[in-house]
């Protein structure tokens, strides 16, 4: 493989493989642990398996996230597919040897949740620290490229293979794809090169608490990061409701079959996918009133929603807020790594995240009976509403101001802006 993938050399882009194809088989799990529970134990166990997950990562993603900012970002990526062995190990001792139980499909959560919660959060930072990386705009839309496509094909191979030829050969696939991604993690690691310092970590409880909160304060402190997360809150958990609930509960008003409803889940990856392939191209507009641009059709697509629509308006509708939210997550998201310092990255990501999951979770489960109450026209109307806020707050002066700074002036952003300093920032 040539050194020539966006300039980066070929650990990196090594190491952007073993990620895409741990999300392969991660994904992949996820819906056939899924699919086994409710075979086995019906809607009760399926409840169990994803709220015990959910729970899991709420607990551990901040718990664990300093390790990602105080230890080799490499290293860590590598203890997070030890984790992955343990994991398949489990599934396969429960799938092929001991048989379905609450205990091995909670210890499968557990695993699970943990591998996600101390990699999820270092997967941007990794490729951000790569050296020989020459452009950390079109850097991070490979590592977001990768990683859909390793969202989107796990669940669509899991959902072919295991209803085509059971869960034994799911399990396999899985299993395959686990080996490649050690495979390629092996050949990354041999000549990765990061201009990341770690420092170590607190032995301290308390020291290691306060690690755990600086991405909250980081977040949270001064107009600007306020304004930002809270932006990030109302649009992430609206569309998230749309995708998950809204639009699954049309497609079922409608008597339309489940064939529909998958292709309404694929039309959304699918547009994210294309939207940050296109987003590696060095003319993709990167300016701020494309982010506002976005959150606006964004809007509109969720009340075009009030009219009837045929399947395939439907199928756009969803491809279209799938592109529009990889346009906002991958800028937002990428602009808020750089405005910080290195060594903070990945407690920020972690608690970007574990806000997120807290936001979707609740509003989902409102978002059931505002539908009941108020009906799908007035259900979608406050959609609407929210997602027309977040993307007025946009244009403050201080989030336009940090939409437009130039990608090379974005170091230590809010430190200068009224914002918390993390400890090495300049005052």
């Amino acid at each position: 493989m040539p050194d020539g993938i966006l300039k980066l050399p070929r650990p990196t882009v090594y190491l952007g493989l073993s990620q895409a194809c741990s999300l392969i088989g991660g994904n992949m799990g996820s819906l056939t642990i899924a699919w086994w529970a409710a075979k086995h134990g019906g809607i009760a166990d399926l409840s169990l398996a994803t709220g015990s997950y959910v729970l899991f990562s709420l607990v551990l993603g901040p718990l664990l996230s300093p390790l990602g900012d105080r230890h080799s970002r490499i290293k860590v990526f590598g203890y997070g597919l030890a984790s992955s062995g343990i994991y398949y190990f489990l599934w396969g001792t429960g799938l092929l040897g001991l048989g379905y139980s609450r205990s091995v499909l909670l210890l499968l959560s557990l695993t699970n949740a943990f591998t996600m919660t101390i990699v999820g959060p270092i997967r941007m930072a990794i490729f951000l620290d790569a050296k020989g990386a020459c452009d950390a705009r079109r850097v991070v839309s490979l590592q977001r490229t990768l990683d859909n496509v390793g969202r989107s094909l796990g669940p669509i191979l899991a959902g072919s293979v295991g209803a085509c030829f059971g869960f034994v050969v799911a399990y396999l696939l899985q299993l395959s794809f686990f080996a490649a991604a050690v495979v390629f993690y092996l050949m990354a690691g041999r000549g990765f090169s990061s201009t990341f310092q770690p420092t170590g970590h607190s032995r301290r409880i308390r020291g290691w608490m306060e690690d755990v909160l600086l991405g909250f304060q980081l977040r949270c402190s001064g107009t600007g990061p306020r304004l930002l997360t809270l932006t990030q809150v109302l649009y992430s958990a609206v569309v998230a409701s749309c995708l998950a609930v809204v639009l699954p509960q049309i497609v079922l008003d409608n008597g339309r079959d489940s064939t529909q409803l998958g292709l309404m889940s694929s039309a959304s990856f699918v547009g994210g996918l294309l939207t940050g392939m296109a987003m590696l191209a060095p003319r993709f507009p990167a300016g701020a009133k494309w982010v506002t641009s976005s959150m606006a059709l964004t809007a509109i697509s969720i009340f075009a929603l009030q009219v009837p629509l045929s399947s395939f308006a439907t199928l756009v509708v969803a491809f279209l807020i799938g592109a529009c939210t990889e346009i906002y997550t991958q800028r937002v998201g990428f602009r808020i790594a750089l405005s910080y310092p290195a060594d903070v990255r990945a407690r920020l990501a972690a608690s970007g995240q574990f806000i997120a999951t807290a936001s979707i979770a609740l509003w989902c489960g409102l978002i059931v009976p505002v539908h009941a109450q108020l009906g799908l026209a007035s259900t979608l109307a406050v959609l609407t509403t929210l997602i027309l806020i977040a993307a007025l707050l946009s244009l403050h002066p201080l989030i336009d101001s940090f939409l437009r700074c130039p990608d090379h002036e974005l170091g230590h952003f809010w430190g200068r802006h009224g914002g918390l300093r993390a400890a090495d920032e300049p005052a």
